[in-house]
């Protein structure tokens, strides 16, 4: 984001203790509970992406005229 001048909403940026299924879903849970939603959503691992759908689906949130709403995982991220 920097290296191309965007802003970034850090209150939109989630840190998950641990990179599980569950813990992407709860993550994706708190980031859709907020009056402003992502445009997007990009997990560290596979398993934070797969939870970030999961949670997606439990809200009924699958259709693009519902939420236009990215999920990807990011393959070369390094968890720090």
């Amino acid at each position: 984001m920097e290296a191309n001048h965007l802003p970034a909403k850090t209150e939109l940026i989630w840190h998950c203790s641990d990179f599980t299924v569950e813990a992407g879903k709860e993550a994706t849970r708190q980031l859709l509970s907020r009056q402003e939603r992502p445009d997007a959503i990009f997990g560290i691992t596979d398993d934070l992406a797969i939870g970030a759908i999961e949670a997606i689906k439990e809200k009924d949130l699958t259709s693009r005229k519902t939420l236009p709403l990215s999920v990807s995982p990011t393959r070369n991220a390094h968890a720090t």
